[in-house]
């Protein structure tokens, strides 16, 4: 949304008193002139109007190590002027999961001491706005994997959020996979899986069963106002990804694989599966087992490795990745 010019002002003083909230050691005007691209006069006149508005909140201190003068705000400015929204911590918190699951502890340790750095600053609104963001982050299962990512709608993302925190029914405009035909419906949404694709898990309110919707499909996303749905208390979001090796929901079945020596070591490093258990042979091979739905997953995974991987259970599995690598000979050999 712009801004008119009567309240330009008073925005660029938020954004002014929020760069010296920020600092403990203080900022020059000529670090504040380089952060904002305006001119020394603009500067002085903003540190004039902040002192005028928060009195003793303004502290300006000379350093003996430029012998310049550093101004800065006293801590509790920022709980009333710049707020932490439900969204932006959930985001926050599943960028800490993110960086976990890529093999990246110091980056995760680092973003978990901003975000409780953030929630510290949270006053009488920190309860509600951490509920939401636990509301949020139990509705987001996240997968995530390297290579290309699907376009989604940010907008309808937003909405299908907004109806997952309310527990409102949401209205989707939705193009099917496979016909491409374009179809209304009303969602209860219940979460997202992120990964190769993107879903929306929620209830068909017509049909009344959990379904995946691919979210690059919905075309479209409206709260329905007052239309509210209730989230069955023994759903988890969690258990319900976990039965799966990727996204898609199949019934389950006892998976082993065998990794040659020669990539023991490096398969040792993955968490193919929370359930998997790990047992190296006298060989040096390393046999994997675990329980999940998703044997096109499974085998789109099981190519990557090669002959270095062999599938020991079940058949279907074998089975499965050799009709994907006949459909691949057949394209490339006419």
């Amino acid at each position: 949304m712009a801004t008119g010019p009567r309240y330009q002002n008073a925005v660029e003083l938020i954004r002014t008193a929020t760069a010296l909230q920020g600092t403990s050691y203080g900022l020059t005007v000529g670090q504040l002139v380089e952060r904002f691209g305006v001119s020394r006069k603009t500067v002085e006149r903003r540190l004039k109007a902040i002192e005028e508005t928060f009195p003793a909140m303004l502290v300006s201190e000379t350093r003996e190590e430029d012998g310049m003068k550093h101004w800065r705000l006293k801590s509790g400015l920022n709980a009333g002027l710049v707020g932490a929204e439900a969204v932006e911590l959930a985001a926050l918190d599943t960028a800490i999961e993110l960086v976990e699951r890529e093999g990246r502890p110091d980056q995760a340790q680092a973003l978990r001491g901003l975000a409780e750095k953030v929630r510290a600053l949270r006053t009488g609104s920190r309860a509600a706005v951490e509920t939401d963001a636990e509301a949020l982050l139990e509705g987001e299962g996240i997968a995530t994997r390297p290579g290309p990512r699907p376009k989604i709608d940010l907008d309808v993302v937003s909405v299908l959020r907004d109806g997952l925190l309310a527990c409102l029914k949401v209205r989707i405009r939705y193009r099917g996979r496979i016909k491409g035909d374009e179809t209304s419906r009303v969602v209860h949404p219940y979460g997202f899986l992120f990964g190769g694709r993107h879903y929306l898990i929620a209830q068909d309110a017509d049909a009344r069963e959990l379904r995946m919707f691919s979210l690059s499909n919905v075309l479209s996303a409206e709260l329905l106002d007052g239309s509210y749905f209730e989230r069955p208390e023994d759903f988890d979001l969690k258990q319900y990804a976990s039965r799966s090796f990727g996204v898609f929901q199949t019934e389950p079945v006892d998976v082993v694989w065998r990794f040659g020596p020669g990539v023991a070591d490096s398969a040792a490093e993955y968490l193919f599966h929370p359930s998997q258990t790990l047992e190296r042979e006298d060989d040096g091979t390393l046999v994997v087992r675990f329980r999940a739905s998703g044997l096109w997953e499974m085998a789109w995974h099981a190519f990557e490795w090669s002959g270095d991987l062999e599938i020991v259970e079940p058949p279907e599995l074998r089975e499965t990745l050799l009709q994907m690598v006949d459909d691949t000979l057949k394209v490339y050999r006419g």
